[in-house]
């Protein structure tokens, strides 16, 4: 999901916001490009984000795995249920936000494993609290049977019930760094730490 406006960081377009010389965006995708369990990859943009739009579409034209779809900024549900409509997604697909640079294949394997044998129609992602590194104050913070989590933009929903409350599993995972979701200066720094740190090791 790369359509929103972005009202926290300026109205950018901050799936192509540079970190550590790379869009936001890059990441994703390169996570979502390394699952065997990920067949092709939409990205959703809108009439919001032209300067995405015109990466997206500069950068993927000779991959046969990503493609844009236009959605009409809206916002997060919203663009999600315009694209599954009309990509003709009646079947269950895994949504992540373009601004959550710190995602790893694990986590998106773990969450489609644990999805195909929990009987649920729909999974989400969502940090254990108290695993949550210091320098990240998460906007939203929600309570799941009695147990503070932080939601890790990555879900996973059944295309065929997009317009009723879909039983959910609320998968719960302890590395802290997947709560980065990139909302202001201050979590691209955080993000830069990480990624600096990887390289020095």
């Amino acid at each position: 999901m790369a359509g929103g406006a972005a009202t926290r960081m300026g109205g950018v377009d901050k799936a192509i916001v540079p970190l550590d010389g790379r869009p936001l965006i890059a990441y994703v995708i390169d996570a979502l490009a390394s699952s065997r369990n990920i067949g092709h990859i939409y990205v959703a943009i809108s009439g919001r984000v032209p300067l995405t739009t015109e990466y997206v579409k500069a950068t993927f034209a000779g991959d046969p795995r990503v493609s844009p779809v236009m959605t009409p900024g809206a916002g997060y549900v919203e663009d999600t249920a315009y694209a599954a409509e009309a990509l003709g997604l009646f079947r269950p697909f895994l949504v992540i936000s373009s601004d959550v640079p710190m995602t790893t294949v694990a986590v998106i394997d773990e969450a489609i494993a644990r999805y195909e044998t929990s009987g649920c129609e729909a999974l989400s992602v969502r940090v254990d609290a108290s695993c949550v590194p210091p320098e990240l104050e998460p906007d939203t913070i929600l309570e799941d049977n009695g147990k503070r989590n932080v939601p890790a933009g990555i879900n996973i929903v059944d295309g065929r019930h997009m317009g009723r409350y879909q039983e959910e599993l609320i998968l719960i995972v302890s590395d802290g760094r997947l709560a980065a979701n990139v909302n202001y200066k201050k979590d691209l720094t955080y993000c830069e730490k990480i990624l600096r740190g990887k390289r020095s090791r």
